[in-house]
């Protein structure tokens, strides 16, 4: 029956992610291959209070059908947010509730694209938004990421040359490496922008998981006309909510409505009621405060084991939040044959390469450092050290040479 599959279906991989996590159903394994929040961060008492106060105080409608955009409350205070933490002027009828921001990206992808139309990638690139775009058949480009953020010159030179239709981002510890736009390069991605006709989808589910540095305002709020913005509450209450939201501009949002309409009339009504009652007598900032703290006590065993222990001429990246650190292997390993190693000594990753479109990425490896505590963090480091010895044993010669 496959031939009777649509076109678009064609060179359409799985998601290496969601098949390397079945290897983790084993309670052996410490994974660092998914971008699992920590489960003892989910505010389950407060959501289950929630949840029993709205189903006693307006529970039949909270089980009814509700509009496409979204409970009218859960965007006012999406916001009540930017305007917040950025000064941002945000009107609610901007917003369209979704499940999670991946939907927001499969949708403002659906009424961008046409087969053939050039869109603008990072590389490396986060895996879902390369599987979800690639259903509508673009030609990808991409440009590389430095220390700071996109390299600013590339970025002009790709934007004149190719003339993009949309540009995709992650400013904010992106996914994979963890690195963040700095204001030098928001600025220049911003300036780049502007000079262009290309549209701005700046994803951003981890811009309250910042835990060293200082914040920065998202480079939509320079071209608000031409930019989407999306946001999560997957990693600032829980995942399994699957909430998310999209900010549009104000010619784009009707477009977004209807395609909503036609994938599934509107996100889970309670869901969003249950969000409303909770952020409404939750104190989210210290419920942030302390999912940043214990972040940052992953982030840091991971660091310091992989200083410690990693052969010479690895490299890493420096996440100020977020999720995910971004190794980089000396000369001479590729991350493909040391996660067969890590994989037999119970410890995984995701292999750079999955994130990128043309196979570079051999060396590197994204590690999630999230979804353990530091004590197993550490163990799983001195594991993936092993496999890495053991991969450079096998070949016969030192690391790097």
């Amino acid at each position: 029956m496959d031939h009777r599959l649509a076109a678009r279906m064609k060179g359409i991989e799985p998601s290496f992610i969601r098949q390397i996590l079945s290897v983790t159903k084993r309670a052996e394994v410490i994974s660092f291959a998914g971008g699992l929040p920590h489960p003892d961060t989910f505010p389950v008492e407060e959501v289950r209070q929630a949840t029993a106060r709205v189903l006693s105080d307006r529970g039949r409608r909270a089980l009814q059908y509700t509009t496409t955009a979204g409970v009218d409350e859960l965007r006012a205070w999406i916001a009540a947010r930017y305007a917040t933490r950025f000064d941002m002027i945000v009107d609610p009828d901007a917003i369209l509730i979704v499940n999670g921001s991946q939907q927001a990206l499969d949708l403002v992808a659906k009424i961008l694209l046409d087969p053939g139309d050039h869109v603008l990638v990072e590389a490396p690139s986060y895996l879902g938004a390369l599987q979800s775009l690639s259903l509508y058949q673009p030609t990808v480009r991409t440009v590389a990421l430095g220390p700071g953020g996109v390299e600013p010159g590339p970025l002009a030179a790709a934007l004149a040359d190719h003339d993009p239709k949309l540009f995709y981002s992650v400013p904010n510890f992106q996914n994979p490496t963890g690195i963040s736009y700095d204001a030098a390069t928001r600025a220049a991605t911003t300036r780049a922008l502007s000079d262009s006709e290309t549209i701005l989808i700046e994803d951003d589910p981890y811009g309250e998981l910042r835990f060293r540095g200082i914040g920065l305002d998202p480079i939509s709020s320079g071209i608000r006309d031409r930019s989407f913005l999306m946001g999560s509450f997957s990693k600032v209450v829980a995942p399994g909510l699957r909430m998310g939201w999209v900010v549009a501009p104000p010619s784009m949002i009707e477009p977004l409505h209807v395609v909503k309409q036609a994938a599934d009339l509107h996100s889970n009504h309670l869901a969003q009621e249950i969000l409303v009652e909770l952020l409404g007598s939750f104190d989210l900032d210290a419920h942030l405060d302390a999912t940043r703290a214990r972040y940052a006590a992953g982030l840091t065993a991971m660091e310091d084991a992989l200083d410690a222990l990693l052969p010479e001429g690895s490299e890493r990246t420096r996440p100020e939040g977020g999720m995910f650190l971004w190794l980089t292997l000396p000369i001479g390993l590729t991350a493909r044959e040391v996660l067969d190693e890590a994989i037999a000594r119970d410890v995984v990753f995701v292999p750079g390469d999955a994130f990128f479109l043309d196979g570079r990425g051999e060396r590197s490896m994204r590690l999630n450092f999230t979804n353990g505590d530091p004590a197993l963090i550490s163990q799983g480091v001195h594991r993936l050290a092993e496999a890495i010895e053991a991969v450079a044993a096998r070949r016969g010669r030192p690391v790097g040479s």
